[in-house]
This record gives structure tokens, sequence and C-alpha cells, in this order.
């Protein structure tokens, strides 16, 4: 094992590292680190040595830099503990006396610069003014988006909070109670509706109100829906009784409709020609969606070919394994290989050809293929598509075919292979000296090699005119 390089006592930019720890990350040997500003940190040596690690972040919030400086009307007093999104932030004093926390990033951007007063300062006062049925009490920053916002009351008692134009323009003139009167409806008739209260419901930001049907039921709608004429009964009067009750359909027959709604359909009880009861909505009944209780599926996903004793390809059938596929109910079977391993297969996959053999065919197919490329590629244990190739692989990191970088040492090696060896052309500080020194060497090995083949084939060629 390679001994770790010393860096005790050594100091790279703020670090200064203390010792090394029995940590290992990549490989690497982890130090305790002290930094200026006082703070502990653990850091791989290949990032002390390489300069990418400097600090333990401090570095970052330019704590030195920005200390005492002002911008706009704050000034930087110091850091504090907090972190707001992943950023340092700073404790400064505003014109006005004010103490605010800052986030660092927004002081050297200038999107912070002041602590509210300037913005209050600048637009047209509003408190004590009313808006229909809001008060302006003062002006305030929003708490998620800081905005200046002005903290309104409502003459119902509620606290709400808009913008200076929305209460100009008279778009906002209360809390949203003046809708809630608008939309008193209740003792009006719609078609066989009548409403009798709203509820605390809302849906498609509407609010639901309840309502009685002629024939005695009780349903919701929206006022919306109501005066549209969208919503006329609880459903009773999309379907007829007498146009359903005791018909037939498919295997099911219709007894009663029940109080049950869905999707403003009623639901009616039935009875299928097994004996079982099914509770099915009235449009899937006239449109056909329901035959059965469920019955009919059963069958259809328990109906099998049988297949024992069958060959397909190299699976030979021997019985079925009384399993089933939770999704389509298909038969999984029991095979047989022509190899002799025992595999489970779908019917579907049989009858259609997608599995012809345990995988020992894919297995035979490759080794056939591989041996055909051998023959043809390969000479004397060099492969001719690879020494011709000039590029380098694309896990090269160095871009440069036969040289990598040795971390340990600093250094870029060259080596080349040939003929199932490895040949090793030595270490060097840069990787041009690295890249020539293998261009020799292919020049050298590879050139000779396939100058020696190609005017072997044109011989054998001549021979064989």
């Amino acid at each position: 094992m390679v001994n770790a390089v010393d860096l005790k006592n050594k100091q790279f930019g703020r670090l200064t590292a203390i010792e090394a720890t029995d940590k290992r990350l990549d490989n690497k040997v982890v130090w305790k680190c002290s930094c200026k500003c006082g703070n502990i940190v653990y850091v791989k040596s290949t990032s002390l040595t390489k300069g990418e690690k400097k600090s333990c972040g401090c570095l970052k919030d330019k704590s030195d830099e920005i200390r005492g400086k002002t911008f706009g009307f704050l000034t930087a007093l110091e850091i504090s503990d907090k972190r707001i999104n992943g950023y340092f932030a700073w404790k400064c004093s505003c014109k006005c006396g004010n103490i605010v926390t800052v986030r660092v990033d927004k002081l050297l951007k200038g999107t912070k610069t002041d602590c509210g007063c300037v913005v209050k300062s600048n637009l047209p006062d509003l408190t004590g003014k009313t808006f229909g049925k809001l008060t302006a009490l003062e002006l305030v920053r929003h708490e998620t988006t800081g905005l200046a916002v002005w903290k309104c009351q409502c003459s119902c008692g509620n606290i709400v909070y808009f913008n200076r134009k929305k209460l100009t323009s008279g778009q906002k003139i209360s809390c949203g109670c003046h809708k809630e009167e608008l939309k008193d409806i209740t003792g009006k008739t719609y078609n066989k509706l009548t409403a009798l209260e709203p509820t605390n419901e809302i849906k498609h930001g509407c609010r639901l109100w309840k309502c009685r049907c002629q024939c005695g039921n009780i349903a919701y709608a929206s006022k919306l829906y109501l005066e549209k004429g969208l919503v006329k009964s609880c459903g009773c009067l999309k379907i007829k009784t007498e146009e359903i009750k005791g018909k037939i359909f498919g295997n099911l027959t219709a007894i009663e409709p029940t109080k049950e709604r869905k999707d403003g359909c009623v639901i009616w009880k039935c009875i299928c020609s097994c004996g079982n009861f099914a509770y099915v909505k009235s449009i899937d009944l006239l449109n056909g969606k329901a035959i059965s209780c469920g019955c009919i599926l059963v069958k259809k996903k328990t109906r099998m070919v049988d297949l024992t004793g069958q060959t397909f390809n190299r699976l030979t059938v021997i019985c079925d394994s009384k399993k089933r596929t939770s999704y389509s109910g298909d038969v999984i079977w029991k095979c047989k290989c022509e190899c002799g391993n025992i595999v489970y297969v779908r019917s579907n996959l049989l009858r259609t050809g997608k599995a012809g053999s345990c995988g020992c065919f894919k297995r035979d197919l490759f080794k056939v293929n591989s041996r055909k490329y051998m023959e043809k590629n390969c000479v004397e244990n060099t492969n001719l598509n690879t020494i011709s190739i000039k590029k380098p692989n694309k896990n090269n990191k160095i871009g440069i075919r036969g040289v990598i970088y040795e971390d340990k040492k600093n250094t870029y090696l060259a080596y080349i292979r040939f003929q199932k060896k490895t040949y090793r052309l030595g270490s060097f500080s840069t990787k041009e000296e690295a890249k020539q020194v293998r261009k020799e060497a292919e020049e050298h090995i590879f050139g000779t090699f396939l100058e020696w083949y190609y005017s072997r084939q044109k011989e054998e060629i001549k021979t064989e005119v």
C-alpha cells in the first residue's frame, strides 16, 4: 500500500491541515482541517492539493469583504447563525434605526437595500381610507413575497392583505363576504330542485348548495350549475323508473332504484343470472357497459387451451403450474428446455413464439457470433479493428488513447496493449509527452503488424489467382 502524503500543518488557502483521520473518500485520506474563521472541516487530500477546497465555506459569503460595508440604506454588522435557503444571513442596520437580517446574495446583488422604510415613504398613504367594506390599517411587507401590501380590516371583522392597485382600482372591496351575500338563493326553485342552504363544501371554485328534489331526494349543486340549467334534478329526471324496472340487460335484471347517486345517475339494485346481487348505474345498464355481476369476466379468465405435451422451439410443456397472472389471468405453464432446465412461461408467450427456450438459445447464438467475429477480425491474438481505431474510448477522461492520469503520483502514464499483453511506456509530467511516446509505440508496434498482415493478404490473393 502506498503511504499517504503528509500534509500536516500545511496551509491550503484558508485551511490548515491538522491531522489525518481513519476515514476514506474515493480511496483518498480525509484530513481534519482548521479554517481561519475557526470552523473545523474534513476534506480529502486531493481536494486540498488540487486547490478544489480552500475554506470551510466562509469564502462564499465574503465575510471579510462585506463587514461594515453599506448597501443602500443597510450597513452589514455581523454574520448571524441563521441560514436562508442555504445562504448566509447578515445582521444589518438600516438608516431609520431598524435591525434586519438579510441574505448575503441579496446584499451583493442589490435586491435588498432597506428594511422597508423606503417603500413606505414613496407610496401614497392609504391609512384610514375606506374601499367598499375594507378599511386600510397599515402598510406592511408580505411574509412570503416580500412585496409591500396593505393590511385591511373588513366590516365583517376579517383581516386581509391587498396591494395598493387592487384597492384603488376597486378590484377588492371586501374579504369576500359580499359575494356570499349576492349568492343567497335560499328557497328558489330550479326545475325540480329547491335550494335549501349553502354548505361549506367547494367544488370547482363554487360553493355547493343543499337542494331538495321533487322526488324527495337530497342533491348538492353549485349556484352556477343551477342557474345555467346544467343540474335539473337529483338524477331522476334523466331516466324514468318505468324504462328500467324489471328489464333484462345481459345477465342482469333490474329490481329497484336505490337512493344512492353516482355522477348524477341513479344506482339500481340488480340480480345476476348466477344469483349474485349487483349495484349498477342506470346509464351503464342502458349503454350495455354492465351485463353481469362480474362472473362473465371470471369465466373468460379461467377458460384455457390445454398445451400439455406440445413443443415450442426448445420448450416442451409438462403441465399446468396452477398459477395465473394477476392482471390478465393467463395460464403459467411448467416447461422443460432441451438443455434440461425447468422454466415457467405464460401461455401467450408460448403461442406467439416470444418464448422458445430457457435462455440457452441466446447464449448459444452469442457464442457462435463471437466465434465468427474472432475468425474474421482477429489474427495472432490481435484484434485488427481495435488497433486500427485512433479515437479514445468514451470512458477515457484524458482524451488520449493509451494515456491515463495517476492521482497519487500526479503524473500521466502511457501504455499499449498488444497480443493480450500490456506494456508500460513510462510516466510523464505532461500529457503531451505521454501522447508522443504512445504515438511512437503505435507506429512501431501496430504499424509494422498491419503492414505485415496486409502484405500477407495480397500474397494469398495472388496465389489463389
